[in-house]
């Protein structure tokens, strides 16, 4: 496994799978009384 590394962090390369994950788990689903709302 010789993969090189980015030297400059770009989040667009991984933005939409992290935000898909964060749809598919709910994150933005906020019920009333949940800790924190």
């Amino acid at each position: 496994m010789n993969q090189e590394l980015a030297t400059v962090y770009d989040p667009k390369a991984i933005e939409q799978e992290v935000y898909k994950r964060w749809i598919d788990t709910g994150a933005f689903n906020a019920e009333p009384g949940d800790e924190g709302a």
